[in-house]
């Protein structure tokens, strides 16, 4: 759940694409190159680290404030294992691959696996191109979605605007991902 505090005058939108849809529209080859496939992803707030599904035209003006002070605090924390597609208790697969703080697949070290998941996030990109709702934020607003099935991203904005959004998310029984090592209790 996201509620919108601090809004930007233009830009800062919210898109959100279904991933059963994504799933179907991407190719069959794209598919083969997914499917059973884990992604690692780490928290990484520097737009400039984006290194899957990053827009050619891509240009960070200036870094964000604050992400020095997260990538510090999030430092030692262990990555995040998260399978790219998997199939609910209905039958229908869902593609659950987001470019944002990927940084590749579990098991795989190579120029193969890198060039792997290029293919699938460019074409995920495209195809969220065609499939999203973007959502213009207005004062009060609060949207909630079903994270297991809808994968999210904001939009650009310029620099000089400020967007403040808090995120609510509702305890229970994820069991799709894992981390990389144990969490150290605290």
């Amino acid at each position: 759940m996201l509620r919108a505090i601090t809004i930007p005058a233009e830009g800062g939108r919210t898109r959100f694409v279904d991933g059963i849809a994504l799933y179907e529209s991407i190719s069959q080859e794209t598919r083969d190159l997914i499917d059973g496939e884990t992604v690692l992803y780490a928290m990484d707030v520097v737009l400039a680290n984006l290194h899957f599904g990053r827009p050619t035209d891509f240009q960070e003006l200036r870094p964000s404030p604050g992400a020095a002070e997260v990538m510090t605090e999030y430092a030692d924390r262990p990555r995040a294992e998260h399978p790219a597609v998997w199939t609910r208790r209905t039958g229908e697969k869902v593609l659950h691959v987001s470019p944002w703080m990927a940084k590749g697949l579990v098991g795989r070290d190579d120029a193969e696996s890198e060039a792997r998941l290029t293919a699938v996030c460019d074409e995920i990109v495209a195809a969220a191109d065609e499939l999203h709702y973007s959502h213009q934020w207005k004062p009060t607003n609060m949207v909630i979605w079903d994270n297991w099935r809808v994968l999210h991203s904001v939009s650009g904005m310029a620099p000089e605007q400020a967007r403040c959004m808090h995120r609510t998310t509702i305890a229970g029984d994820y069991g799709l991902g894992r981390f990389e090592t144990a969490v150290a209790a605290g």
